[in-house]
């Protein structure tokens, strides 16, 4: 597990949680960082980070905060808003958890 974030460059053990491997240091947006990700989520919608260089190079999303709706680009973004986006707008449906059994 890894992360980025401009505002918290180090997640250090504090004594008050039960995170193991700390402290954690934000790694770099970069291609090759997104490229490698097997999911990105979205936790926070800071607006210095470029959400495009997410859409083009991450290949699955989850977007939790909704600011990649208009977001165009080759990644798989399921929005906690309940519909999957499809890459590069494909005209796709979008479809919704909201009518799956849990049962």
């Amino acid at each position: 597990m890894a992360y980025h974030d401009p505002h918290c460059a180090t997640i250090a053990d504090d004594g008050h949680t039960t995170i193991t491997n700390l402290p954690m240091h934000s790694m770099p947006l970069t291609a090759s960082v997104l490229e490698n990700a097997d999911l990105v989520v979205i936790v926070t919608d800071h607006t210095s980070i470029d959400f495009a260089l997410i859409a083009n190079n991450a290949a699955l999303v989850l977007d939790t905060r909704g600011v990649m709706r208009n977001v165009k680009g080759k990644a798989r973004v399921v929005g906690l808003s309940g519909g999957v986006e499809h890459p590069g707008g494909t005209g796709l449906p979008r479809r919704s958890w909201a009518g799956v059994s849990t049962a």
